[in-house]
């Protein structure tokens, strides 16, 4: 296995490791760090609104906030089992089946693993938003290439 293989291969359980730190965070952290984020959002967007106004659209948004960086966080798991994968030598042709089947997988694994923190529970529309997340990474994989092989 050269370098190359190696570091994606770290970066990619790097990744695994900050998606299981965020589930370990108990309901109240996490849900004060996604108001915070949704805050800090509308914020910068919405500088005019009053503060009431602000936090107002913060109870509206977080929901939706939160199943965005769920779908991200599998999106970017995805990319990096796609190229680590590739880097690995494994057939092209299911290295999309492999990763989506992996972040499948680590949904899950994630979901059972918010059973045992407080404050938390197993979703399975979060598991769906999560491997959602990644299939629309694969669908984005494959119009880039098809638009690569247009253009050659």
């Amino acid at each position: 296995m050269n370098k190359k293989t190696i570091i994606l291969w770290i970066i990619t359980i790097l990744w695994m490791g900050i998606i299981f730190s965020f589930s370990a965070n108990d309901g109240y952290q996490s849900t004060s760090t996604s108001k915070k984020v949704t805050y800090d959002v509308i914020n910068i967007v919405e500088k005019k609104k009053t503060e009431s106004e602000k936090m107002e659209k913060v109870e509206i948004l977080h929901p939706k906030v939160r199943k965005i960086a769920h779908a991200f966080e599998y999106a970017v798991l995805c990319i990096l089992l796609v190229f680590s994968l590739k880097s690995s030598g494994i057939k092209p042709n299911k290295i999309y089946l492999i990763a989506i089947i992996c972040c499948l997988l680590y949904a899950i694994s994630d979901e059972v693993h918010q059973l045992f923190i407080s404050g938390r529970s197993a979703e399975i529309g979060d598991v769906i938003i999560d491997t959602g997340g990644s299939a629309l990474c694969v669908i984005i994989f494959e119009i880039s290439n098809i638009i690569k092989k247009r253009n050659k």
